[in-house]
């Protein structure tokens, strides 16, 4: 975060949604797919399927404070099939101190199409410390929906839902998740998603820690 961030207003979690705080942004993430299952018992091991990506991006507020720009690229490869490379370009607006709008469109340079992201955020106040924020999206393309919900009990602990869907084909994906920031910077979560895409479904479960800075 390249602007201060107040840790004193609403909950912990939402210090750089409520300080609208300039940001950069990088990550990498590699990972193995392992056909261990009995659906492949009767064929030869098949080795780890890895694949890797990386991101870059920025969030910026011009001079006028409720308005802010979002640049990103990603890029993904693995052994099966092209890398995508993807460009992203949105902006957002704050139509008041807790609730804000973006749109964000993204193009595939390697798969030569485009998508457009709408997407909402509100922070609800409802005090004693307590507040929930809702969330929901919509994506063209195969038009996907996003919708989710997180319910602050204090400035650090949190227990959020999250539920997306297709409008074209049957595939949804539910997630419960919770968050505890042992200091005013340092956090763990744990998130539980199921997916279920009508043939088949998956369950995920993960752990994590982060930090602000």
């Amino acid at each position: 975060f390249i602007s201060p961030v107040d840790s004193t207003v609403g909950p912990l979690e939402e210090a750089v949604f409520l300080n609208r705080a300039n940001a950069l942004r990088a990550g990498y993430r590699r990972s193995e797919f392992d056909f261990q299952d009995d659906f492949f018992s009767s064929i030869p091991p098949i080795p780890p399927i890895p694949s890797s990506s990386w991101n870059l991006g920025a969030t910026y507020f011009l001079n006028n404070p409720d308005f802010f720009i979002n640049i990103d690229i990603a890029h993904f490869s693995n052994i099966f099939g092209p890398s995508s490379e993807g460009y992203t370009l949105g902006a957002g607006y704050y139509l008041s101190n807790d609730w804000a709008v973006t749109i964000d469109a993204r193009y595939d340079e390697d798969f030569e199409n485009g998508t457009l992201t709408v997407a909402t955020k509100k922070l609800i106040d409802l005090g004693d410390d307590s507040f929930l924020s809702l969330n929901a999206s919509a994506t063209t393309g195969n038009i996907n929906y996003v919708v989710g919900a997180d319910y602050y009990f204090n400035k650090r602990f949190s227990l959020g839902f999250a539920h997306s869907w297709f409008d074209d084909f049957d595939a949804d994906t539910t997630s419960i998740n919770a968050k505890w920031f042992i200091t005013d910077a340092l956090s763990v979560n744990a998130k539980i998603t199921k997916l279920d895409n009508g043939f088949t479904s998956d369950n995920t479960f993960s752990l994590g820690i982060s930090a602000r800075f």
